[in-house]
Order: C-alpha cells, then structure tokens, then sequence
C-alpha cells in the first residue's frame, strides 16, 4: 500500500526525487481539492454514544497512518535524458 500512497511528508519525497537526478522538482498541496472526509465515513460507523467500530470496507481497508496531520499533494519532476 505505501508504493500506492506514500506515508511521508512531500518534502522528503521532493529530496528522493532531487538526489536520484530528477529536475525542475515541485510540490504543491491538494488539500482544497482533497479530504480524508468520504475515507472516514466508508471506515467507520458511529454507535449512538460516538463509539467507533470498522465498517466492512473499514476491516479490509484501514490503516494506521504515520505521519500526521494528512495532507494530499503531488510531486511533479522532469526526467533527465
């Protein structure tokens, strides 16, 4: 899963891209166009009290994130040669 979604701040992800030759490297944010929100609520359902409990797709899906808060980005680098 972590090839697929990368758990590690963009920057660091930036510096991987630079040190193996990539050029003319930037990150932007996402986060206006992305939220955790939809993931949340096909994770997890609420009991009256506000107690969670995974829902089915949450049993096959969730996972503990490292790095906190969430943020969505993208890297984009041009390819040397």
């Amino acid at each position: 899963m972590e090839r697929l979604v990368p758990d590690y701040p963009r920057s660091e992800g930036a510096k991987l891209l630079e040190r193996t030759g990539f050029r003319d490297v930037r990150s932007s944010s996402l986060d206006d166009v992305m939220t955790t929100d939809f993931f949340i609520k096909a994770t997890f359902e609420f009991d009256r009290r506000g107690v969670p409990s995974l829902t089915e797709f949450g049993k096959l899906h969730f996972r503990e994130f490292k790095c906190l808060p969430t943020t969505y980005g993208e890297l984009r680098a041009t390819k040397p040669g």
